[in-house]
């Protein structure tokens, strides 16, 4: 009795800490962060969170970039966050990086940097289950603040592999950018200081500019520490203050200066055209001094502007499910944009020949809120998303990865942005959500539908039979009064039920089987439904769901192929039974539930996700794609422009057509193939080849039969509802005894031949090589062990030659996946940029890393780094319901034995790299491959 009386004394104290908060209060920040300030003006922030287990953030903050580059440092703010990981204070050299990866710590994964325009974070995730760890971390963040070595020898090494980072940006893009930046900044510093620099300076700076770059900005002042994870508070706060507390202040510091951006009083308008361009883009933006947030009244503000972005949002959603609509994609809201400069912004990503139609229809837009705002049943949808956002982020406070709350804390030290905390923001939203009325929404528009700083952006493709509008066409359109001649919004929407949940007759369960090993749960239903259950508190709010079936479209012929691929994307776009999906986005406002489903060459599947609240919903919904998919003709224009559109979009840009020319020769031109990104060579008469009655027909096929599936749950369930739920909308389903199997033969096989491409394309001095294997070998759970391991071991082979011994590219990327169906292959890809003259060079040292792996297995030191970094990944995703939704599928569509799973790092563990290499020589033919160059167009 006395523990109920407390928790309701601490409910009404709550109670009436809220109901005394005024509007005119700070925002308090929330209290279980630590922040404090060192002597030297070094800030701090500290916060103990489980999640992930035994691990931390470690996070440097530097509030300076490249706006604070001198004429000749122009590039050298990115350049000096590269030589963090090239010599600091204990760590010459590389021995940063090789050090970390030998406790599991991954380069580009676990520890990190970039440069903006005003700021450079350097981030590490780190393991904490052992002290020395810590203090490592700390020791880094040292070194970055205030002890880099600055080598000349490290840093002229380095300038090899900034300068490739460089020209990977060349292109359509950079070009088009020089064009518009200093329209839109109207003249600012920011319109000369992309962080990547300019090659002038990158090729000839002395590295006394770059020492001087860092010993003005790299200063107590400038910097924050953020940690974050499972560590003891008081402790790092000690370690903080001992460490940096030493730092002594920079002696008449360079101010910091915050560089305007000019107003604009005339609408401003400007169209770049490249024959690379990807995509036709129109960026319309409205400026405006930046939203600080102090009190809560501004909190509140804050809801406003935020239910104000979801209502328009709401509206293009809308549009876009109208095959007419001349943009593919757009988005609209009020968000800060750069610098101390909020915007009020559109992003269209406009249909081929309809860019001025889409700035139209988004300025009609525009006129319909200003002149007629929104309606009360749209602010109601709003607030139930919003304040669903709210509960959601306040119920999974507990089990808040580090990162989230590292960025929050960012943020503040950049932005001043408050971080008052998730529970106490959702006691803001249910006093104040419900109190902004309509009119206050409405009437942002009038403060930001203006023709002040008004700036028009459009970049497109340059290429015969594509028509952009001018600059003064455009300018036309905007002075176009006849545009504010719109009628009001109307809402269609009715509220409607996906099920009769009446009419249903449930099933019942007739086995249940306990896998121990996985802590799993098989149910076995009366119409012979199976379904596998994983109860986890890994979330409070989440649960993850997949049904997977073998056959796919290989069961169809090659008439009936586009049909099977594009049938779920079909009968997704169409609704769900009797509900348009205009309706359906409305009804699941305020819910968090997804459900997507999929038909690739060799399964079916549906993919989703809810939330305890929403889990009737989500049942029902999942029962309507098995039972009563949405027919509609209307979607069948929608879905086929939509990929035509997409792939226009791509077929100038050189990358998407190195890309595309490798999968072309890989699969050589096979549809079936299921290489990832098989799309992107899809042909118009391809596309045009799929029947919508025809593709309506192979889904219901693929799904009717939902006994030929295994339904996996994974997450924060009731046992007892999930359990209900099962029985009568899964139960109730009709099953039959067939069960589907697939097609082996319709996939053509890997070349068998070596295969040399020579491609030219794009204008600029740039290529890429793709050099891609695919090979046999026996599926196996140790062979799938070895090859996990030989893709993190090529992963750091090639980094330490081709990157950082041979300066030759920025970032080469390996892909390795394996295939069980329709045999068991791995398939293989290294891809990477570099320059014209150094494609072979760099081609001929990755096929000797691929023959010294073959020979020799991986280094002995890069088997502790593999070793580590795997184990410790694993440690992390067994904790994600991610994971588990993903590999309970998985191993059941293999037929792999899930009991397995948790034997991971024994397996890791007993490996070695003789190993790796008896499985490479007797499953790795180094000479059969396909590679393909990409060169500059010949003049």
């Amino acid at each position: 009795m006395k523990k109920i009386t407390l928790l309701i004394f601490v409910a009404l104290l709550s109670l009436c800490n809220l109901m005394g908060q005024k509007l005119t209060d700070p925002i308090n920040n929330d209290p279980n962060v630590k922040i404090g300030k060192l002597s030297n003006g070094m800030t701090y922030y500290i916060r103990e969170n489980k999640k992930p287990e035994n691990r931390a953030e470690f996070w440097l903050l530097v509030n300076a970039g490249s706006m604070q580059e001198n004429e000749n440092q122009v590039g050298l703010a990115h350049f000096t966050e590269h030589m963090g990981f090239n010599g600091i204070k204990g760590y010459p050299g590389n021995k940063l990086t090789d050090e970390l990866a030998k406790i599991g710590v991954t380069f580009g994964r676990d520890i990190n940097a970039y440069t903006s325009f005003d700021e450079t974070v350097y981030t590490i995730t780190m393991p904490t289950d052992n002290p020395k760890n810590i203090e490592m971390a700390m020791n880094i963040l040292k070194g970055w603040a205030n002890d880099y070595l600055l080598d000349n020898k490290e840093i002229e090494e380095e300038r090899g592999i900034i300068i490739e980072e460089y020209r990977l940006r060349l292109g359509a893009q950079d070009r088009m950018r020089e064009k518009w930046f200093p329209v839109v900044f109207n003249g600012s510093r920011y319109a000369e200081r992309m962080p990547i620099g300019t090659l002038e300076v990158l090729e000839n700076f002395k590295p006394q500019v770059l020492k001087d770059f860092y010993y003005d900005w790299y200063r107590p002042d400038l910097q924050a520490i953020v940690v974050v994870g499972n560590v003891n508070a008081a402790e790092i706060e000690k370690m903080i203050i001992d460490k940096f507390g030493k730092i002594k202040p920079k002696k008449n510091p360079r101010e910091k200066l915050i560089y305007p951006i000019a107003p604009n009083k005339d609408p401003m308008v400007v169209v770049c055209l490249d024959k690379e361009a990807g995509g036709n883009v129109a960026f319309m933006l409205r400026k405006f001094p930046h939203f600080v947030m102090k009190n809560v009244g501004d909190y509140k503000t804050k809801m406003t502007h935020q239910l104000f972005n979801l209502m328009y949002d709401g509206r293009l959603s809308e549009m876009l499910q109208n095959p007419n609509t001349p943009f593919v994609g757009a988005n609209v809201g009020y968000n800060s944009f750069i610098g101390n400069v909020d915007a009020f912004s559109a992003q269209i990503v406009a249909k081929e020949n309809q860019i001025d139609a889409s700035i139209k229809v988004i300025m009609q837009e525009d006129y319909r809120v200003l002149k007629h705002g929104f309606l009360e049943s749209e602010l109601k949808r709003a607030k139930e998303e919003l304040l669903n956002k709210y509960e959601i982020a306040a119920n999974e406070i507990d089990k808040t990865e580090s990162n989230s709350f590292a960025s929050d804390y960012l943020h503040h030290f950049l932005r001043q942005d408050p971080i008052p905390g998730a529970k106490r923001v959702l006691n803001y939203a249910k006093k104040y959500l419900e109190e902004i009325t309509l009119e206050e929404v409405n009437a942002l528009a009038e403060k930001w539908i203006t023709k002040d700083n008004f700036c028009i952006v459009i970049m497109a493709p340059e290429k015969e039979g594509v028509a952009v509008p001018s600059e003064n066409e455009i300018l036309t359109i905007i002075k176009d009064s006849s545009l504010e001649n719109v009628e009001p919004y109307v809402d269609t929407y009715k509220e409607q039920e996906i099920v009769e949940k009446e009419s249903l007759q449930p099933g019942t369960i007739i086995s249940e089987n306990r896998i121990e090993e996985v802590d799993v749960t098989e149910i076995i239903l009366s119409n012979n439904i199976k379904v596998w259950l994983k109860k986890t508190d890994y979330k409070n709010d989440e649960i993850m769901f997949k049904a997977i079936s073998k056959g796919g479209a290989s069961l169809y012929c090659d008439v009936d192929l586009a049909s099977a691929l594009f049938a779920p994307n079909f009968v997704h776009r169409a609704g769900i039974s009797e509900i348009d999906m205009s309706s359906l986005q409305k009804k699941m406002k305020g819910k968090e539930l997804e459900l997507t489903p999929d038909i690739s060459t060799f399964k079916e599947e549906i993919t989703g996700k809810s939330t305890p609240k929403d889990f009737e919903l989500f049942f029902q919904y999942l029962h309507a794609f098995y039972n009563s998919p949405r027919y509609d003709t209307t979607v069948y224009e929608l879905v086929t422009k939509g990929v035509k559109e997409q792939l226009k979009m791509v077929e100038g840009v050189p990358m998407y057509r190195a890309l595309r020319n490798i999968i072309k020769f890989v699969t050589q031109n096979d549809y079936y193939s299921t290489l990832p990104f098989i799309q992107i060579t899809y042909s118009e008469d391809f596309i045009n080849s799929a029947d919508y009655e025809r593709a309506f027909d192979i889904y219901k096929e693929r799904f009717a039969n939902p006994a030929d599936f295994i339904f996996v749950f994974v997450g924060n369930f009731d046992e007892k509802v999930m359990r209900d739920y099962l029985e009568l909308y899964l139960g109730s389903l009709k099953t039959s005894e067939e069960k589907d199997d697939i097609n082996p033969h319709v996939v053509k096989e890997f070349p068998k031949e070596q295969k040399i491409e020579d491609i030219y394309v794009g204008t600029e001095e740039q290529s890429f090589v793709g050099i891609v294997y695919k090979q046999g070998f026996p599926w196996t759970i140790e062979n799938k062990t070895i090859l996990s391991v030989l893709k993190e071991a090529l992963d750091i082979e090639l980094i330490a030659e081709i990157r950082e011994k041979m300066s030759g590219v920025y970032s080469p990327v390996l892909v390795l996946f394996l295939d069980q169906l329709p045999k068991p292959e791995y398939f293989m890809m290294v891809f990477f940029g570099c320059a014209p003259d150094n494609t072979d060079n760099l081609s001929n040292a990755v096929f000797k890393i691929l023959n010294d792996m073959k020979e020799n297995g991986p280094s002995e030191e890069t088997m502790i780094k593999v070793k580590q970094q795997l184990i410790k990944r694993q440690e992390t995703s067994l904790k994600t319901n991610e994971f588990w939704q993903q590999s309970l599928t998985s191993y059941w569509f293999q037929n792999d034995d899930i009991k397995t799973i948790p034997k991971f790092e024994e397996r890791i563990n007993n490996l070695t790299s003789k190993d790796i290499a008896d499985f490479l020589q007797k499953y790795f033919d180094a000479e059969q491959y396909v590679r393909v160059n990409l060169y500059p167009e010949k003049e």
